[in-house]
């Protein structure tokens, strides 16, 4: 669900007014030549990025790779339709050229009714090992409707931008219907079930439909012939194989595998069995950790013989969950922080309504003084990203945070464009 948080923006906000240390600089020139998006994207940015995909030897050797948004140093679950627009120009462009293993991804939806294997929207079964981000960063009000764009290439497998690719904008000017697009944002479901955007643990019918997709797009090659035409007979387990240590897992796991099993039911040429007797597969369940952290988890579904009770190669597939909690809400008096203070450097009262939209108000040390009203920034879980122009210091400043301890904690790291220095660091803590 889409959702805006105003907790990080104070971060520089309270540099800017607290702590007195900041020198304004003259804003950037606008210049009548600057080229129009559309223009530089077409002209310039499209051909670049396929030049470099080719010839970076680093990056050519990886294997497969996917388009995502970005916001700042983070790979972003949410995507504005301006970038959206420009990844969908920008695919078929790239897969004009052989040698560049783009993969391209629907979006899973939950099936309602019955459906052919042919028809299905088939994802590619591997992981992307490179991810090619595409940043937008609208300019202030003193620069008009101006813009810039990064693109950058991330290597998925150690989570590190890589040396030697980069394609930047100049400014570049955007329509008014540009600009209100950069400020639509909505998930990316292309990433879906992908290490970028795992399900949580409560998208039981969303999960349940991406194993069953899956799953079928890979029985595509392997029906067996019957008199009743191209039919598979699948028994599926409904026990799945979970340390007891995951307790929500355990929990909700069962749920999974009956929403992949409905899921699969749908399909023309598969049928669903009750018993492993007459059937050509059954279909088991596992869920471990994976990464350092403890909050992925990967699910697998494995497909066995019952022939022979082997694994049939090629036909087993995965998804990556997230296994915690609900999001914290963020609601509440804020009170912000440095190393340094003994007391409040301000304060943040942050506001949540039904839609999932969330505000708020930045008030003075004293707690009477408004400096700011209705910041909002966007969040992904736990990840906090925002930018927005600073008219005393004359930058667009970019804001990244994290909430911690279970809501508790709101960490902060702010820095500017044009660069002046390091990003500041703060932190959030709720006020009692």
């Amino acid at each position: 669900m889409k959702k805006m948080l105003a907790v990080a923006l104070i971060a520089v906000w309270a540099a800017v007014q607290f702590t007195g240390c900041a020198t304004p600089v003259e804003p950037m020139r606008i210049t009548a030549d600057a080229p129009w998006f559309d223009e530089w994207a077409k002209s310039t940015a499209m051909e670049e990025i396929r030049s470099q995909l080719v010839t970076n030897s680093y990056v050519k050797d990886l294997g497969p790779m996917v388009i995502v948004p970005a916001k700042g140093e983070r790979v972003s679950k949410n995507i504005d339709s301006l970038t959206a627009d420009f990844r969908t120009r920008l695919e078929p462009y790239l897969l004009e050229n052989p040698s560049i293993d783009l993969v391209l991804r629907h979006p899973v939806d939950v099936i309602e009714r019955p459906y052919a294997l042919e028809d299905l929207p088939c994802n590619p079964p591997e992981e992307p090992r490179l991810a090619i981000a595409i940043d937008i960063l609208k300019a202030g009000p003193a620069q008009g409707n101006l813009a810039r764009v990064a693109v950058r290439a991330l290597d998925l497998a150690n989570n590190s931008w890589i040396n030697g690719f980069s394609v930047a904008s100049p400014l570049v000017r955007l329509t008014e219907d540009q600009v209100r697009a950069l400020g639509e944002f909505y998930p990316d479901d292309q990433l879906r079930g992908l290490k970028l955007h795992p399900y949580a643990i409560t998208d039981r019918d969303e999960i349940g439909a991406f194993m069953a997709q899956a799953l079928s797009c890979i029985y595509r090659g392997h029906s067996r012939q019957s008199p009743d035409g191209d039919i598979v007979r699948v028994y599926v387990d409904d026990s799945v194989d979970v340390p007891k240590r995951l307790v929500e897992m355990n929990a909700k796991a069962p749920d999974i595998v009956w929403f992949m099993s409905r899921q699969i039911n749908y399909c023309n040429q598969i049928q669903l069995v009750p018993t492993p007797e007459g059937a050509d597969w059954s279909v088991s369940a596992g869920i471990r950790e994976t990464g350092s952290a403890k909050d992925l988890c990967q699910m697998w579904v494995e497909t066995r013989s019952l022939k022979d009770a082997s694994m049939v190669k090629g036909l087993s597939s995965f998804v990556y969950i997230q296994p915690g909690p609900a999001e914290a809400t963020v609601q509440g008096k804020w009170e912000i922080r440095n190393a340094s203070s003994s007391k409040p450097l301000g304060h943040l009262f942050i506001t949540e309504d039904s839609h999932g939209k969330i505000w708020a108000d930045l008030v003075g040390g004293d707690g009477a003084f408004l400096r700011k009203r209705d910041i909002m920034i966007h969040r992904d879980g736990n990840d906090l990203d925002a930018s927005f122009y600073d008219r005393t210091l004359r930058k667009t400043i970019i804001i990244q945070g994290k909430i911690l301890d279970r809501g508790r904690t709101i960490m902060a790291l702010a820095s500017f464009y044009p660069s002046s220095g390091n990003p500041l660091r703060w932190t959030l803590v709720r006020a009692k």
